[in-house]
């Protein structure tokens, strides 16, 4: 598919979505409602509550659309795979993390001193910066990607916001894998160091808590994870909790620690696995009907009975819904469904979605498109126009 087509389509579900969202009241069960005139929205810091939707309307597709003013804006964007010309040498995964550091320390610095701003200047404040400093260094980060390897490599990306479930998840994954060897996990590792308090309101407030696990060291002077880290294959970006970005960007941080593996994998932080699962993944991918397949799907509760689930169909992705969380402001979220396939599968289904908790790809998708750093959580269905875009095909796991 075409570049300009690519943005075509992200824009295109991009504002049917805003379009929607910002016309349409919801109430709590998702059904749509009559649009209150006296609701405030003085959040927004605009002058004339009566006509914000519109007002509102209209910013959101002038932000949606800044940057893609012609064909070559677009290309611009997706930094297709074709335009890497580059004589320098790839960049050092030293270079990446210096940068990337030094962009959210610059971050912090402009929040600060716009700390009485509203909203929407806070947000012109992130896209600048962002559009001057860091769009550019991926441009040219995009130029200098090291090869592919054809060695069965997988890179595995995790971005933890302050979860004690880190440490777990990178020992399993290295205990259970077949070929730990070829396992080389990049980690977005953001944690409070100091002056730290609970995320979980008791009686309405945050109490004082102790620092963050620093799960990347513990498991490098554990005796399963030092000849890992030793040998490279742990590779990590320490992030202030004051300066996280949410799980789209940090997993976008996390996409820049792969280094030329075979196979690109991205899972939640808090996972655990079944004996064998790298080569499990590796055998679906091949078995898939496609050059570009991607494996994905929402994993079951950590209390799975591994050994009776892997003579089970896995469950489909379906949806999606509204959230009915009020901290989640009625995002879109998609379904698991169970039963759907009544006996195992041989080979991988076609599915309409990708999510972000768990996937395992061909890494040829690193080269081809960036995450969007505009975006905090709504990751499901900016997964699936990226999918589009890429020509990657989405399959159900087995």
């Amino acid at each position: 598919m075409p570049c300009t087509t690519c943005i075509a389509a992200m824009i295109g579900v991009a504002l049917l979505f805003f379009g929607f969202l910002f016309s349409q009241s919801l109430s709590p069960s998702g059904n749509i409602v009559e649009t209150e005139k006296t609701v405030d929205f003085s959040l927004f810091g605009e002058p004339h509550q009566h006509d914000v939707p519109a007002r509102l309307r209209k910013k959101m597709v002038a932000m949606l659309t800044a940057d893609v003013k012609d064909a070559d804006a677009a290309a611009g964007l997706l930094h297709p795979a074709a335009e890497r010309s580059s004589t320098k040498d790839p960049m050092t995964l030293d270079e990446v993390t210096s940068y990337l550091e030094k962009f959210l320390h610059e971050l912090h610095r402009v929040f600060v001193e716009r700390k009485h701003s509203n909203i929407w200047q806070i947000w012109e404040s992130y896209e600048q910066l962002v559009e001057k400093t860091l769009y550019k260094w991926d441009q040219e980060y995009l130029q200098r990607m090291p090869p592919r390897r054809e060695d069965g490599s997988i890179f595995l990306s995790l971005a933890s916001y302050r979860d004690e479930n880190c440490l777990n998840t990178i020992t399993w994954a290295y205990e259970k894998s077949r070929n730990p060897e070829k396992l080389f996990v990049g980690l977005v590792q953001q944690n409070c160091d100091a002056g730290c308090h609970s995320g979980l309101l008791e009686d309405g407030k945050m109490i004082p808590a102790e620092p963050d696990e620093d799960c990347h060291k513990v498991f490098c002077e554990s005796d399963l994870g030092r000849p890992h880290c030793e040998a490279g294959r742990v590779r990590a970006l320490h992030v202030n909790e004051t300066e996280s970005l949410g799980p789209y960007a940090a997993r976008y941080f996390g996409s820049k620690l792969w280094y030329g593996e075979s196979w690109y994998m991205q899972i939640d932080a808090h996972m655990t696995f079944a004996q064998d699962w790298d080569a499990s993944s590796l055998e679906m991918l091949h078995t898939a009907p496609s050059r570009k397949p991607i494996i994905s799907h929402y994993p079951p509760p950590h209390t799975v009975n591994f050994t009776e689930a892997k003579e089970k169909a896995a469950a489909r992705l379906c949806g999606p819904v509204f959230a009915s969380s009020v901290l989640e402001s009625q995002i879109i979220r998609l379904e698991g469904l169970a039963f759907y396939d009544r006996t195992l599968q041989k080979v991988p289904k076609f599915a309409p979605f990708a999510a972000a908790g768990y996937f395992v790809a061909h890494s040829g998708k690193s080269y081809e498109g960036v995450e969007n750093l505009f975006i905090f959580i709504s990751m499901k269905l900016s997964s699936l126009v990226f999918v589009v875009c890429m020509s990657l095909h989405p399959f159900q796991m087995l």
